[in-house]
């Protein structure tokens, strides 16, 4: 057991190294004389093994070089009249107007589901949707809410699932495997990705490892290193949607948005793009302790020029007037100061705006004073249970069957 998790560590950090040469924009992509001596040197891989690596991330970085109107072609099925998701690969390549239709089709699902009689009759008209899908649950890092929603919204509409959540039991880790042949084998038994790997461009790589088989199957991103969290930045948007009661985005305009902490990486930057793309004159505001490095890790992926972000380290300034608190720890030791005084309080919320509501992507520790668990401010287990139906709505985008569900939900 200990050697597979060994294995695991040993491919997340190639991967990790890979990953810096391509977010080092100044430098092209090593070649493969170079990169060679580094993965057969250093990290002991075989000829075919570096072979296969260096094909599928030289492919992933020249993507990367692409436009992001160019990338988000290829996360798209296009034709007329039956534009559908292809892959979810990262935030950026959602528009405003493909956040709001998933996000209101999520709200009509959950409405759909919740406010109504004969629940068992609805639920087997759902179940009619994905009969005929298998789809697959690949968690190389482990989950608690991403993975059960899934399972769950699959589920739901009726697909099989095969969940597979042990990290040390696939042949990547077991036998050495490479990942690509991995996936390649998975893509044979399902419909459906869905994948979470503890390293950047996990989502790419799958992709990219398809290209030699005859059907690519559709793949979703369920978290992929520190890089990027897409369903959980719809999720959070739609929960800001349905609880401040929003018919336009454009009511957030000057609307001041705080984070309290940047331990959640991937889901922070996530939860950014989603909310600037349908609202870019938002006023962001990050708290966490001076010089702390995940800081910069987040705000350099953030390329937009009128992003409005002020880093502070107070939350009695920051909150004042703050329509939405999103929690997110900091990775400050516990026992650090900065645990304590970046700690939420009853009497921050007096500062803030009246309709203010706290966010947080889980799991918690200590970010907020228990209190304020209990007040109607508190919409976590509503972002948790809206994971279930944003996740649903992507599954029965990606077959191109929203024009089935939208019958189902025609009288809502």
């Amino acid at each position: 057991m200990r050697k597979r998790y060994l294995q695991l560590e040993k491919a997340t950090q190639i991967r990790k190294k890979l990953a810096q040469f391509i977010d080092e924009k100044s430098f092209a992509f090593p070649k493969y004389d170079t990169l060679a001596r580094l993965l057969c040197g250093k990290y002991k891989l075989s000829e075919q093994q570096a072979s296969d690596l260096f094909a599928i991330y030289s492919a992933i970085s020249s993507v990367r070089s692409l436009k992001l109107s160019e990338r988000r072609n290829l996360f798209f099925v296009r034709k007329k009249r039956t534009d559908h998701l292809l892959h979810l690969v990262e935030s950026e390549q959602l528009t405003k107007i493909e956040i709001e239709k998933y996000i209101n089709y999520g709200l009509r699902l959950k409405c759909y589901l919740t406010k109504s009689n004969d629940n068992y009759a609805k639920r087997m008209k759902l179940k009619k949707l994905l009969a005929d899908k298998i789809i697959f649950n690949l968690f190389i890092e482990r989950s608690s809410r991403t993975h059960r929603s899934f399972d769950a919204a699959a589920k739901m509409l009726g697909a099989s699932v095969i969940n597979e959540k042990d990290p040390t039991a696939i042949s990547l880790m077991s036998r050495n495997e490479s990942f690509a042949d991995s996936i390649r084998t998975f893509c044979q038994y399902s419909d459906l990705l869905i994948l979470r790997a503890p390293w950047p461009y996990v989502i790419e790589e799958a992709i990219e490892a398809q290209k030699k088989l005859q059907n690519i199957i559709p793949v979703i991103n369920a978290g992929s290193g520190s890089n990027q969290h897409p369903t959980q930045g719809l999720l959070d948007v739609m929960t800001i949607k349905e609880v401040l009661k929003i018919k336009s985005f454009d009511e957030l305009k000057k609307k001041r948005v705080v984070i309290i902490g940047t331990r959640f990486k991937r889901a922070l930057r996530s939860f950014i793009i989603t909310l600037y793309a349908v609202c870019p004159e938002i006023e962001f505001v990050i708290i966490a302790p001076p010089g702390e490095s995940s800081l910069k890790n987040i705000t350099k992926r953030l390329n937009f020029d009128s992003l409005d972000i002020t880093i502070s380290n107070s939350i009695s300034k920051s909150v004042r007037g703050a329509l939405v608190i999103y929690l997110a720890s900091i990775e400050s030791k516990p026992t650090s100061n900065y645990q304590k005084t970046l700690k939420l309080k009853e009497k921050n919320l007096k500062f803030a705006d009246k309709r203010c509501i706290i966010l947080h992507p889980l799991p918690r520790n200590s970010e907020m004073n228990y209190n304020i668990g209990r007040m109607p401010s508190n919409q976590i287990w509503t972002q948790v249970k809206n994971g279930l139906y944003i996740r649903a709505i992507l599954l029965i985008d990606c077959f191109g069957r929203l024009k089935k569900i939208e019958k189902i939900l025609r009288k809502i």
